[in-house]
């Protein structure tokens, strides 16, 4: 469940026998971050009734998912900041 959530397969709940939930990305804020979507699809889904296991390793992932985006933002941040240094330094 957690590759599928991770890797945006929405075409069929993770629940079985819960049907579809695509249309849940498709109702979503289109201006939303990626992980603002993911975390609303997936309050939505532990509200369907995930096992306690489920929704706890739904949240570390989902935890650890937006950690990972906001590090890597501010990556690219330190990386393009260098970069501008570099060019006011060039003749």
């Amino acid at each position: 469940m957690r590759r599928r959530l991770m890797a945006g397969d929405l075409t069929e709940s993770p629940i079985q026998g819960r049907g579809p939930i695509a249309e849940e990305r498709a109702s979503l804020e289109p201006s939303a971050t990626s992980a603002s979507v993911d975390l609303e699809i997936a309050s939505r889904i532990i509200t369907l009734s995930l096992t306690a296991q489920d929704a706890r390793q739904l949240l570390f992932s989902l935890h650890k998912a937006i950690h990972d985006h906001y590090r890597e933002r501010a990556r690219a941040a330190q990386w393009q900041q260098h970069a501008q240094r570099r060019k006011g330094r060039e003749p």
